[in-house]
């Protein structure tokens, strides 16, 4: 999706009349754990047409892997990243703390992400 100012690169789900998961989209060439860097990116497809002279990136996350989602991004030069932790909070917090600039806990809301992306792109998000 894009609003000229921001680009969510993500997967969307399709939901059958009973409201059950049916597909997800892009077709084709879903975002996975194995692809979700830029680099996983088809050059051509509408993701690396919107991305490729972006320099910033918000980076959303529910694993350490994830924060290499922008690697490969070919003008990146600033990534703030926040990471969600949902399991084993405990255990893998101060792993989360040192890899993401902000952890958001245990299924947390997404109002600071809204927040952030509100005021990037000068909108009042609540």
């Amino acid at each position: 999706t894009s609003s000229g100012v921001v680009n969510v690169i993500s997967n969307r789900m399709v939901f059958g009349e009973d409201g059950t998961v049916v597909g997800f989209e892009p077709r084709g060439r879903p975002i996975h754990t194995l692809n979700k860097g830029a680099v996983g990116m088809i050059k051509g497809s509408p993701h690396h047409d919107l991305s490729k002279s972006r320099t910033s990136v918000v980076l959303l996350g529910d694993s350490l892997g994830d924060l290499h989602m922008a690697d490969g991004l070919e003008e990146r030069r600033h990534v703030l990243s926040v990471g969600f932790l949902n399991d084993k909070v405990a255990d893998r917090f101060d792993q989360f703390l040192g890899g993401f600039d902000v952890v958001v806990l245990n299924d947390g809301p997404m109002r600071f992400v809204s927040a952030l992306l509100g005021g990037l792109i000068g909108r009042n998000a609540t």
